[in-house]
């Protein structure tokens, strides 16, 4: 799918959809702005702009992919087991069972 282009009005957009990354990355990857952004976070109006750049071809191509983003490493993969158990030793919990499980 082609990225959408940056404009004065697509700029404002991504800004406010993605605001983490600069508005030319976010429209780079038109996939990831419609799916996991606009889809969740635009209003009537943004959905309308992003929508005028996108053929019904590719809004279908978005819409069928299975996209999802990457879970952030916020741990590391081998401790991300033990933080669903009874107990999470990374949480600072120690022996005492996670309120959760209580």
């Amino acid at each position: 799918m082609r990225p959408i282009p940056l404009n004065t009005e697509t700029e404002q957009i991504a800004r406010s959809l993605v605001w983490f990354e600069p508005p030319e990355a976010a429209l780079a990857d038109s996939v990831r702005l419609i799916a996991a952004y606009a889809m969740a976070r635009a209003t009537h109006e943004q959905m309308r702009t992003i929508l005028h750049y996108v053929t019904d071809a590719e809004f279908r191509e978005t819409l069928d992919r299975d996209y999802r983003a990457p879970l952030p490493s916020l741990l590391e993969r081998e401790t991300r087991p033990l933080c669903r158990g009874r107990h999470c030793p990374r949480a600072g919990l120690g022996d005492r069972t996670h309120r959760s499980q209580t």
